[in-house]
């Protein structure tokens, strides 16, 4: 029985010196660590929070000044697009009475009293700083500071001498972006 009593004693001193060690070296720096990891330095915690909100500040800055941009850039081109529709709705009574001068006379008006219009030489409104009409009857429209400077459109008339049948050729001179907002005219 001595013997089971010390067989059992060693057994568990053994058992007690592996608890003992796994805990000093194993669990108490596992504890250790997680109390280290668990203290917040708040100094430090706020200067990383400036850090983000400052990050997430520029960056909203920067998207809305670019979407700003982006809308304002489209509400210029949709501008420049209707006042250069208004400019071609402008010239419509022009090409109608060109196109009856020519008719009734069997030549093209070379100034606009010809065809019983009004010569314009003062800004006409919207984008139109003149509408003009010229030799064979060419309508030139010019634009006002709305476009670049000296951008302009002319309608020049093509008549079919055997049955007076009349189309009107456009032609864009003095603004490279004219021409997109005026699709059905080409550039000289």
């Amino acid at each position: 029985m001595k013997q089971l009593a010390i067989s059992l004693f060693g057994t568990l001193l053994g058992i007690g010196l592996a608890l003992f060690l796994y805990d000093h070296f194993i669990v108490q720096p596992r504890e250790a660590r997680r109390a280290e990891a668990a203290t917040v330095n708040f100094s430090q915690a706020a200067e990383q929070a400036k850090k983000i909100t400052a990050s997430v500040d520029a960056s909203v800055k920067q998207s809305i000044d670019s979407a700003q941009q982006a809308f304002e850039a489209q509400a210029a081109d949709q501008n420049k697009r209707r006042m250069a529709a208004e400019a071609i709705a402008q010239t419509q009574i022009y090409k109608v009475a060109l196109t009856e001068s020519f008719m009734s006379n069997g030549k093209w008006p070379t100034k606009a009293s010809d065809a019983g219009l009004q010569q314009v030489n003062e800004k006409v409104g919207g984008a139109i700083r003149n509408i003009s009409v010229g030799d064979h009857g060419t309508i030139t429209v010019t634009f006002d500071g709305n476009f670049a400077e000296g951008a302009l459109f002319q309608l020049i008339p093509q008549a079919d001498s055997d049955t007076y049948q009349v189309r009107w050729q456009c032609r864009t001179s003095g603004d490279p972006d004219l021409k997109r907002y005026l699709p059905d005219c080409s550039q000289s």
